[in-house]
């Protein structure tokens, strides 16, 4: 859906590796990328953007389930409004799972909310009414649009035997999504982040419409944040599965910010 017209100027391609290794190490064809690592990797191709605007990085959600996010650094600023995003990028890994990576795998894309517009809840109201978009209950609207995601009372967890035996695959060649998620249980729990480590959660059913993306933020209680997979596509339907990473321990996430966007001018 996000080739549609108009989005192919908000949310780029996939963006695929061309080499990567450890960070200021040699760079290769493949690389284990171990828990509390970071990767460097070159990527292709090179997208040509909006100059004099920064990109924004979403991360491809299988990666961003393993608890591996993709970023920039902060030397790279001018490549970055120059309109031609770097060829070079990190990757983070805050999960349990060794991450095998290669020549070819689709790590992220980038996006320009500034090439889009907030859609207000009198629009959505509309939208609700005609069945071209659905929101749970966890959802609340405020009027200018802006809307907050309660985190429910949901979680996947992980055996911790099977890490290994996860470890072997090369999860993102391909998507592999659903293969991924049947290794982890899905229970009813009240959802509490560990420090410097990710857990899983998902929000009720949705369905956006096939003009209209979903944007999400940070979390409310400034002690854990969404981890970077941050664009649900135009055409969206199902529950939306949430990163969710501990900046302190123990501590219940509130809620995730989010936004309905269309394609300005579209």
């Amino acid at each position: 859906m996000r080739n549609a017209k108009g989005w192919k100027r908000v949310i780029s391609p996939d963006i695929h590796v061309t080499v990567i290794g450890p960070r200021g190490g040699p760079l290769r064809e493949r690389h284990l990328l171990l828990p509390g690592h970071v990767a460097e990797a070159r990527v292709h191709p090179i997208i040509k953007g909006h100059p004099g605007t920064i990109p924004q990085i979403t991360t491809r959600s299988i990666l961003a389930r393993l608890g591996v996010e993709v970023h920039y650094s902060a030397e790279q600023m001018p490549e970055l409004l120059s309109g031609v995003p770097p060829s070079r990028v990190l990757l983070t890994h805050s999960g349990e799972i060794p991450v095998r990576l290669r020549r070819g795998n689709r790590t992220h894309r980038i996006y320009y909310p500034t090439q889009t517009i907030p859609v207000r809840k009198s629009e959505m109201d509309t939208m609700r009414q005609n069945g071209t978009l659905v929101l749970g209950k966890d959802f609340r609207v405020y009027p200018n649009g802006f809307m907050e995601i309660a985190i429910q009372p949901t979680m996947y967890e992980l055996d911790p035997a099977k890490i290994s035996k996860i470890a072997r695959q090369n999860w993102i060649s391909e998507s592999k999504r659903k293969a991924l998620m049947k290794h982890f249980k899905k229970v009813g729990k009240e959802i509490r982040t560990r420090r410097g480590q990710i857990v899983l959660t998902e929000t009720l059913p949705v369905k956006l419409p096939k003009d209209t993306a979903l944007f999400l933020q940070s979390t409310t209680d400034g002690r854990s944040y969404h981890i970077h997979s941050l664009v649900i596509d135009p055409g969206f339907e199902g529950p939306i599965v949430l990163e969710l990473f501990g900046i302190q321990g123990g501590v219940k996430p509130e809620k995730v910010r989010a936004w309905l966007m269309k394609v300005r001018g579209a």
